[in-house]
């Protein structure tokens, strides 16, 4: 063990979960040990425990390491605490008052959508995402548009490696055809759904971006299909464009690209075509 090396167990653990946090890409658990000067069995030792209790996990196809869904959940909080979470709040409480729907602010783990804010209108809306839940890439909006957002030949590795598989009616299962939507969802800039990850519900989402232009989160809203007119789910296109436009505000200023949190950003989506 190198003298530099993280003392006592606490230190450890600490140490495993900022070495893999800290990549934007997955990380195999000999690049943890050597980067951290520990032996590798008491790397192997805490990182079983870190992926059982769920503060990490495994990158899909791979043994190699990416954050879970309790460190990206803490990661958030953190965040919000920090930088402005208050002024988002409000901000989705606004747009969901207006819209008088739900509405969502997801990011990506491994190849699931995580929703990490979700903000009703009085009226409920049929399909509720309760921050911390998961959902797949290929039938929601926001999953749609981080599948966009990849390297085309990094998108099509993905998305013909995900099981694809039929939640509801109108759920793309065919690799290709997914593929030629997620071509108009890039050259639109938005993306939705229609009873494709659950019957009678349609979505709508947006990209939110940084200053530098990166994709750090989506914007989505869930809408029952019995309250939508005749244009669909882009009924309420503008008013997300506008809120994502003024959320992304809060990824700069406290809060760059550089220190935004890392779940929200696609490279690490990239990763799990590895």
């Amino acid at each position: 063990m190198r003298e530099d090396a993280p003392e006592g167990p606490t230190a450890r653990i600490f140490a495993v979960l900022g070495a893999v946090a800290e990549r934007r890409r997955a990380i195999a658990i000999a690049e943890v040990a050597e980067a951290l000067g520990m032996p590798l069995p008491t790397v192997h030792r805490i990182v079983a425990g870190l992926v059982d209790s769920g503060w990490l996990e495994r990158s899909p196809g791979s043994k190699r390491l990416v954050v879970g869904p309790r460190l990206v959940e803490l990661s958030f909080k953190v965040s919000a605490a920090t930088f402005g979470d208050g002024v988002r709040n409000a901000l989705l409480q606004t747009l969901a008052d207006a819209l008088g729907e739900q509405v969502e602010l997801s990011a990506v783990r491994g190849a699931q959508v995580v929703y990490f804010a979700t903000v009703r209108a009085v009226r409920p809306a049929s399909l509720q995402f309760e921050p911390g839940r998961r959902a797949p890439l290929h039938c929601t909006s926001s999953g749609k548009l981080f599948l966009a957002e990849m390297a085309p030949g990094q998108r099509a590795k993905l998305v013909q490696s995900l099981a694809l598989a039929r939640h509801a009616a109108r759920t793309i299962t065919d690799p290709e055809a997914l593929l030629r939507q997620l071509e108009e969802v890039r050259a639109s800039g938005f993306a939705t759904t229609v009873e494709e990850f659950a019957e009678g519900v349609a979505g709508c989402a947006v990209p939110i971006r940084d200053g530098q232009g990166g994709m750090v989160a989506a914007l989505g809203v869930t809408v029952p299909l019995a309250r939508l007119g005749p244009e669909g789910p882009t009924r309420h296109l503008d008013a997300l464009r506008r809120t994502a436009a003024r959320l992304g505000e809060t990824f700069v200023g406290g809060e760059t690209a550089e220190n935004a949190p890392a779940a929200c950003t696609t490279p690490q989506l990239q990763e799990t075509t590895r």
